[in-house]
């Protein structure tokens, strides 16, 4: 796209507009960028100026109807008026920026990004990238070392830079020429190429790379289906996939006011699932600013992963007096030979526990809805209400768990060690599944209740974890009715 339109007086006239758009005189600068479209009706620039300065103004309409023009002038993309289009909420998002609008944002951004990211945009995608790395090997048992790593969307190298001391070999693509050439100066790299992320991976051989991160690149990519597809093919068993976005909950993905895309948590969890990756690591960050504000992120715990944890303290005191109490002050015959069967004793024990569990996480919930008014993007409603749903399905299974060690015994501190002792094997199955052999550990991380509540906390009901957590609870509360069965069969 020309920088000229080729007259002198529409380039003298658009130079005098965009001076007024920076001033904030919008009538005037709609006005001249009027003339200018009457002088060269054929120029994009001018029509997408013109929108930039009707939008301000309020009309939205007249705005779209500017970004539409230009976009039919600018075939190719370049100065992103289908992006304009999208964050003014006409049309659909196309499912990435175009190549050419991304190129030249970049070739032009180039020789100033490092120190305007760095001191403007207070950036840290790296930093937080390569914490979550790390915690992600610690979970995962693997060693903190990559033989081969790929650096998609690479920039000048600032990913690397933090990075190269922990692989033997990096590469890296972006679509900037001008990026790449600052790449190739960090000397960090084995191979560069100018090249867009969905083509590079497409060239990767299978089970080629054991790490591939993406620092906001994503936030330039809509349909990121087509990237784990091809990152599940590239990426070795055990290899990790890092990455941010930049967050979003009203659909999907979608295009911001900033022109850059905003993900879903429900979306990046859809996907993981779908293409075989376990999610390890999800936090929400910020990764730079924008007009001074945090950029609201996800770094791939939470506030439902925070009181599950909670809950692995809890349940043991709730449960550890049920019946280790009766049996100790000496009202457990007074129980036993009362009108109630052992089934109905059973129940009435594990719904006042869940009745009382409910009541004691219900402050949480009030403590959410509050904070949610003050949310920008708004709160996932899907991920709140799944994660309560997982909080109260896990709740159960270790109530009923908690009901039979207490069963067991006259001594409530016993019932509440035990309790606790078994509850944190059942947590840390997930990490010695990681581990074992791979029919092994398929059991194991299926028997791992931290393993099946990650996707309640990631907006996903699935139905197995469904079915395991209710089968856990029948079970707990299977061996209780035997426990007191046994018990009224010694005392009779």
């Amino acid at each position: 796209m020309s920088a000229s339109s080729g007259d002198l007086l529409a380039d003298r006239r658009y130079a005098w507009g965009a001076g007024a758009l920076k001033d904030r005189d919008f009538e005037g600068a709609a006005d001249l960028f009027r003339q200018v479209i009457e002088i060269a009706p054929q120029w994009a620039p001018a029509h997408l100026a013109l929108g930039d300065a009707l939008v301000a103004l309020g009309d939205r309409a007249g705005a779209q109807s500017a970004w539409g023009e230009a976009g039919r002038l600018d075939a190719s993309g370049l100065l992103g008026a289908a992006l304009k289009i999208a964050a003014s909420g006409a049309g659909s998002a196309p499912a990435s920026a175009p190549r050419e609008y991304v190129r030249a944002l970049f070739d032009e951004y180039a020789p100033r990004f490092d120190t305007h990211l760095r001191e403007h945009l207070a950036y840290r995608g790296p930093e937080l990238l390569l914490a979550a790395i790390e915690r992600a090997c610690g979970l995962t048992g693997r060693e903190y070392w990559f033989d081969r790593a790929l650096d998609l969307g690479c920039g000048t190298g600032l990913m690397a830079a933090e990075l190269w001391k922990r692989v033997d070999s990096m590469n890296g693509c972006d679509l900037s020429p001008v990026m790449i050439e600052g790449a190739l100066l960090s000397g960090k790299y084995s191979d560069l190429r100018v090249a867009d992320v969905g083509e590079y991976l497409a060239s990767q051989g299978d089970d080629s790379a054991d790490l591939v991160v993406a620092a906001d690149v994503f936030v330039y990519i809509g349909d990121l289906e087509p990237l784990f597809a091809q990152c599940a093919r590239v990426i070795e068993p055990g290899g990790l996939f890092a990455f941010s976005v930049q967050r979003g909950e009203r659909a999907e993905w979608s295009v911001g006011a900033d022109l850059r895309y905003a993900h879903s948590r429900a979306y990046i969890a859809r996907l993981a699932l779908q293409y075989g990756f376990t999610i390890a690591v999800l936090d929400e960050a910020s990764t730079r600013k924008d007009a001074g504000v945090d950029v609201p992120g996800l770094v791939v715990r939470n506030i439902m992963g925070l009181i599950s944890f909670i809950v692995l303290f809890m349940v043991p005191m709730l449960t550890m007096g049920s019946y280790a109490g009766e049996r100790k002050g000496g009202t457990m015959e007074l129980l036993m030979t009362s009108p109630l069967t052992e089934l109905q004793i059973v129940l009435g024990k594990f719904f006042a526990g869940l009745t009382l569990f409910l009541v004691m996480i219900a402050p949480t919930l009030l403590f959410i809805l509050y904070m949610s008014r003050f949310s920008d993007p708004g709160m996932s409603w899907r991920v709140l209400w799944s994660g309560y749903l997982g909080i109260v399905l896990l709740g159960a299974v270790l109530i009923a768990i908690g009901l039979f060690i207490s069963s067991t015994t006259e001594n409530q501190i016993i019932a509440a060690v035990v309790t606790f002792a078994v509850f944190i094997i059942m947590w840390v199955l997930d990490i010695g599944g990681r581990n074992a052999s791979s029919t092994v550990g398929e059991v194991l991380q299926h028997l791992s209740v931290l393993r099946h509540f990650e996707n309640f906390s990631q907006g996903i009901i699935d139905t197995t974890s469904v079915v395991f957590y209710l089968s856990l609870t029948v079970l707990g509360l299977f061996l209780t009715l035997r426990s007191l069965e046994s018990m009224r069969w010694r005392r009779a």
